[in-house]
């Protein structure tokens, strides 16, 4: 497995590679390369042909505070951006395609 960590580059929305450990999942679909971050999540998702992927994040009581939608073709990275408002702790990542549904915990630092 690749050794990629994504970063928040200071002052922006978008993310941009540097030095680290990918985080290991079973799903071939997705995965996530930094769990924790600070506006910025970078998902990797590989999917057949086109297809609509929603990212919704839920706080420790179960109350969705974030929920935007892409359109994804193939191997490719999505930034996931502006979470800035959200206080730092512990929270549930949970990726949706016709390809399946992934979760995950993440923390916001």
């Amino acid at each position: 497995m690749g050794k990629t960590l994504w970063t928040v580059q200071k002052g922006t929305t978008h993310c941009i590679e540097s030095s680290g450990i990918n985080s290991a999942d079973a799903y071939k679909w997705v995965s996530v390369s930094n769990a924790v971050f600070s506006d910025c999540l970078m998902l990797n998702v590989d999917i057949d042909g086109s297809d609509n992927v929603t990212v919704n994040i839920y706080n420790a009581s179960g109350a969705e505070v974030f929920r935007r939608g892409y359109v994804a073709s193939g191997k490719t990275s999505l930034p996931v951006s502006g979470m800035s408002y959200l206080t730092p702790g512990i929270y549930v990542l949970k990726v949706i395609s016709s390809a399946g549904t992934y979760g995950a915990k993440i923390v916001k630092k």
